[in-house]
């Protein structure tokens, strides 16, 4: 493949056959931005950091156990993590 740069040197000319020369890769990254997007996969989970209640008075975590009791009310399917409670994300 050549980018179509008008240096016929052999080194220019063996670094545009790679798509190695400045003007291959833009050449390249014009391309790629020409075509739509594909649809990005969909995360099955949702981070929420609540932290691990270092600061907290008493040196408990108390946000975490609120979001947790929250997405127990809601019927969400969850996990701990550290200082993370990772959601399920439904579909």
């Amino acid at each position: 493949m050549r980018c179509g740069h008008a240096c016929s040197h052999p080194c220019c000319a063996s670094a545009c056959k790679r798509g190695a020369c400045g003007a291959g890769r833009l050449a390249l990254l014009e391309g790629a931005a020409a075509q739509p997007p594909g649809p990005e996969p969909a995360p099955a989970e949702l981070r929420v950091i609540v932290g691990r209640g270092h600061h907290s008075s008493g040196g408990e975590a108390a946000l975490g156990r609120v979001v947790e009791n929250e997405l127990a009310g809601a019927g969400r399917r969850f996990r701990r993590a550290g200082g993370s409670v990772l959601v399920r994300l439904r579909g």
